[in-house]
């Protein structure tokens, strides 16, 4: 694989990061809330209005970085991204609440995983890396 597709897969991939971010943010602002402010609300038990706080700073964050990751990709915004969407998928399975919410983690692993493909395909830190493999194991 030449290095000009392999920058295209990555810049398709960090779009699908984006829309996944513009996606929860939409989310957040209409239903006031998303499986990270549940967690921080029911179990960490912090009061609502200072865990919704956090959360819209948070998610502002969140879609920042998937922004800037977009037009400058390095791990040092990746890293967060991956955490933050982890996160979110580990809170909706641990607090559950709803039908199959034992699947989430599971179900969204693709979204947790696009960071880290993203990741790989960034010339540094893999640059001894060969260009097939960082491919292949994106694939």
């Amino acid at each position: 694989m030449n290095p000009s597709t392999l920058r295209s897969v990555r810049h398709l991939l960090n779009l699908a990061i984006v829309l996944h971010a513009v996606g929860l943010t939409i989310i957040f602002f209409r239903s006031q809330h998303t499986n990270f402010g549940n967690y921080m609300f029911m179990v960490m038990e912090i009061a609502h209005a200072k865990a919704y706080t956090i959360e819209r700073i948070c998610v502002l964050v969140f879609l920042l970085l998937t922004f800037v990751n977009f037009f400058l990709p390095r791990a040092v915004f990746l890293i967060p991204i991956f955490l933050y969407v982890l996160f979110e998928a580990w809170a909706g399975y641990f607090q559950g609440g709803y039908h199959f919410s034992e699947l989430t983690l599971g179900a969204q692993a693709l979204r947790y995983t696009t960071p880290l493909a993203v990741l790989m395909l960034l010339a540094w830190p893999f640059r001894r890396v060969s260009d097939a493999i960082r491919a292949q194991v994106c694939s």
